[in-house]
């Protein structure tokens, strides 16, 4: 565990009687930076809320560089920096108050990432920024910050193409540099392909999988295939199978000849071998528009 940034055994919140995430096991890397991707509503702000210590969790753990979160907090809670989705400052400080306060509060502060990251007049209240001048002084203290877990939620959220380039990509390339772990909450794959290494997908409070890029780009693969048999019994590769007028499109994860040469066996016709992409995972896994998507086989790496 102590070669981890993050570890949740278990965790789960509930709110009344709905579940937002529940027997979530996140295994985070230090000095990665990870993504977090599901669609609106499957639990990404509330992982991020208990991984900050604002909200308490209904059941399990979480533990931030292998400290206890539940019991610990206090020994880690300088280690950790929280931008949310809507960059919250205090609207009635100026623009110099704000860095004053986060420079007073932080145990590592850094004049000199302040200075790059935050170009804003010091006199400007924080109430009169655009949501670009938000993110910007929200992105700069935390980078100033030199937090060893930085957690952003919808990063990308209201900011345009420019800003998002130069204060996003910015404030991760500082924070690695510094040896951070930088956990993103987003839905935005192309942004979240760009910047980060490792990824998981939740679904509906519920981890599908999780991986780095590397290990995706090297070993999983779509197979599409005609089937006169539909059965994928057997052949444990198979991370999912979506069934479509006759055909089908399995996600793998090994070897394509043996994967290829079992589904033959069951009466498979293969067509096509394609390299799967971030896109096509979150397709292939989370998307449940026309067929449901069968879980043939469930994949722990």
């Amino acid at each position: 565990m102590s070669e981890m940034a993050v570890v949740t055994q278990s965790l789960g919140k509930r709110f009344g009687a709905q579940w937002a995430i529940r027997g979530l096991d996140l295994k985070i890397p230090q000095g990665c930076v990870y993504g977090l991707l599901g669609r609106n509503g499957a639990g990404k702000s509330t992982t991020l809320d208990l991984l900050a210590g604002l909200l308490k969790p209904t059941e399990g753990d979480a533990f931030i560089r292998g400290h206890r979160l539940a019991t610990e907090r206090g020994l880690i809670a300088n280690e950790i920096a929280y931008v949310d989705q809507a960059k919250t400052l205090y609207d009635h400080l100026t623009v110099r108050q704000m860095v004053e306060l986060a420079r007073g509060l932080a145990q590592q502060w850094s004049e000199a990432l302040a200075a790059r990251h935050i170009k804003l007049p010091g006199a400007s209240l924080v109430r009169n920024l655009s949501k670009g001048q938000r993110a910007q002084l929200a992105f700069g203290l935390a980078a100033a910050r030199r937090s060893r877990l930085l957690l952003v939620d919808e990063p990308t959220a209201n900011l345009d193409p420019v800003a998002v380039q130069g204060l996003l990509h910015g404030l991760i390339e500082d924070c690695v540099a510094e040896g951070a772990t930088v956990l993103i909450a987003s839905n935005e794959l192309e942004e979240v392909a760009q910047v980060c290494d490792h990824v998981g997908l939740l679904d509906h409070g519920h981890l599908r999988l999780e991986l780095s890029l590397e290990d995706m780009e090297m070993n999983y693969r779509v197979i599409t295939a005609f089937e006169e048999n539909p059965s994928t019994s057997g052949i444990p590769e198979i991370i999912s199978v979506r069934r479509i007028d006759g055909t089908a499109r399995y996600l793998v994860c090994g070897s394509i000849p043996e994967i290829s040469a079992g589904l033959t066996a069951k009466g498979a016709r293969i067509l096509d071998v394609q390299p799967a992409t971030l896109r096509t995972l979150y397709m292939e896994l989370l998307d449940d528009t026309g067929d449901p998507v069968d879980f043939a086989a469930r994949h722990d790496k």
